[in-house]
């Protein structure tokens, strides 16, 4: 039986094997440090919005001191979702929630790249390829130096995107068209902007891939195909996409990070360097931008087999593949400024150095197109035992710590903790930074203190109050003349107020925006909720009407 298991299922067993090497520091117990340590807060909020019966979950309610924040209108979700999962039906801690997140992100995206190599290459070539692709350095920066939930699983799906593509041009079953969508869709929302990055190259990509498998006269039915599936996905996470799109303007802009501070000097793409300190201005980023020797030995080899090598299958998905690798190169470089410049979403990208998202993804389709050259099969395989051994040191963190929950909650919030007692205040979160978390345009200055979430005037009391949940709550108010109630949220279109039952407008009041009631002379009953607007109820009729739309079309194509 286990011999069974070996010789048909090798090839994972040796992907597992890799990803369980890579990640072995996460089944440590505490955590080691990283820069993105936020995502344990996000987490937090993700599971604290669920409880108090978002779906989907758009208010973040206990960032700012309690003043909430519209965090997943337009954060990213997928990786938040999953840890919550964990957290909330399997019982996990936060911190085991979220390395289980970034483990299963690992093993995925090897798996993932395997699957896709395997239509190209052998199954041998194609574990070499995905051994590649889990050990080139910029993993491990994602992995253990940065932290990045939202690439680590932009890294698991843009293989399967490109694979379920390749599959539907191939076959229009309904099964491979569901695949496209739903892959398509998964990365949406995992991560906006390795999809800002890669969807112009998938395009590409897939276009090319089209006209190598058809003659020119047969391409519409693949490129409809493709549109379709597009089009659904896109639709699926109308949800997500319009609020982001359409609300932004309600949010101060910018970015503490100028992008033609972070372009990488060539020799740093080139000259391997590890580090776990931020990306500065110059050539002394303690962060590495680092290609990897493998792959750029790769690239280097199959430039002149592309170029010379004449009746070669699949040239022109190799050429393809390396313009992309060659944009991606020239986008981290200085020169490319004028054009980070017109391009309206460059400030939103940020770093440069983020198009080695694209060179990850890349250089292991290329290596295992090394294994079509007579003779040559055997390339990508020493040079995944290049990547492996050059890399392996990398996938080690800076600094263990023996911590729990607390240990982060204590630093992101106010009064949030695993004993759920709000009398627990953390001085430590005088000390944390918040510039993760842009103020809206009704905000001077963020709260510098606890502030109590009903705010009235001396002659004003205050009785009966009653915390529904996280983003609702009811009270009686008397006052003997009109008066203003403050609540300490931050105002955001979606906050409701009734009073009396009957809604009253609220509106934004003094320098941190908060919410303000116009309430008038004698005893009344006040009811104030989150919900959603016009425009979000849209959008969530569109992708549920996506997926009713969905379920009828694939149950019609079963029974055709």
């Amino acid at each position: 039986m286990i011999q069974k298991i070996l010789k048909n299922h090798i090839f994972w067993i040796i992907i597992f094997i890799a990803a369980l090497w890579q990640g072995k520091y996460l089944f440590n117990s505490g955590f080691y440090t990283f820069s993105d340590e936020s995502h344990i807060a996000n987490l937090h909020q993700m599971v604290q919005a669920l409880k108090s019966g978002q779906f989907p979950p758009r208010w973040a309610p206990n960032f700012s001191y309690n003043f909430g924040h519209p965090f997943f209108i337009f954060y990213y979700l997928l990786p938040s979702y999953f840890g919550s999962f964990l957290n909330i039906f399997l019982g996990l801690s936060l911190i085991w929630s979220l390395k289980i997140t970034f483990f299963i992100s690992t093993l995925g995206s090897g798996l993932a790249m395997y699957f896709l190599s395997r239509q190209f290459f052998t199954k041998t070539v194609s574990t070499a390829v995905a051994l590649i692709y889990l050990f080139t350095p910029y993993r491990a920066v994602d992995l253990y130096a940065r932290g990045a939930v939202g690439e680590l699983f932009g890294f698991l799906f843009m293989p399967l995107v490109f694979l379920s593509f390749i599959l539907l041009i191939k076959n229009k079953d309904k099964k491979y068209f569901a695949f496209a969508v739903f892959s398509l869709f998964f990365l949406i929302i995992s991560h906006q902007l390795t999809l800002i990055i890669f969807f112009p190259f998938l395009l590409f990509l897939s276009i090319t891939y089209i006209y190598f498998y058809y003659p020119p006269q047969k391409a519409k039915f693949p490129f409809l195909r493709i549109f379709w599936a597009i089009l659904l996905s896109f639709c699926l996470a109308t949800y997500y996409l319009i609020p982001a799109i359409f609300e932004k303007k309600y949010m101060q802009g910018g970015t503490p990070f100028n992008p033609i501070d972070h372009f990488p000097f060539i020799k740093q793409l080139i000259i391997p360097y590890w580090g776990y300190g931020a990306s500065v201005w110059g050539p002394t980023d303690q962060l590495s931008f680092n290609i990897g020797i493998a792959n750029l030995i790769g690239v280097i080899l199959i430039i002149p087999f592309a170029i010379f090598s004449r009746n070669i299958k699949y040239k022109s998905v190799i050429v393809s593949l390396l313009l992309c690798f060659s944009i991606a190169v020239f986008m981290m470089n200085i020169r490319s400024w004028p054009l980070w410049q017109i391009v309206p979403i460059a400030s939103y990208i940020q770093f440069p150095w983020r198009f080695l998202i694209l060179t990850t993804f890349t250089t292991p389709l290329l290596i295992g197109f090394l294994s079509l050259k007579k003779n040559f099969s055997w390339l990508p395989i020493v040079l995944a035992v290049v990547a492996t051994i050059s890399t392996a040191n990398y996938f080690r963190p800076h600094k263990i710590l023996n911590v729990d929950d607390n240990y982060f909650l204590n630093r992101f919030f106010i009064n949030q903790n695993t004993q759920r007692d709000p009398s627990l205040i953390s001085s430590e979160y005088q000390l944390n930074s918040e510039d993760y978390l842009p103020l809206t345009n009704w905000t001077i200055k963020r709260p510098t203190s606890l502030l109590s979430k009903i705010d009235v005037a001396p002659e004003v009391t205050v009785s009966n109050i009653k915390y529904l949940s996280e983003i609702s709550l009811s009270f009686t108010a008397k006052s003997a003349a009109p008066t203003i109630i403050k609540i300490s949220n931050y105002y955001y279109p979606g906050w409701q107020a009734k009073i009396d039952g009957q809604i009253t407008p609220v509106f934004p009041v003094d320098d941190t925006g908060r919410i303000g009631i116009n309430m008038s002379a004698g005893e009344h009953q006040v009811f104030l909720e989150f919900k959603n607007t016009p425009l979000r109820t849209i959008a969530d009729a569109i992708s549920l009407l996506t997926i009713v739309f969905f379920a009828i079309y694939l149950v019609y194509e079963k029974h055709s």
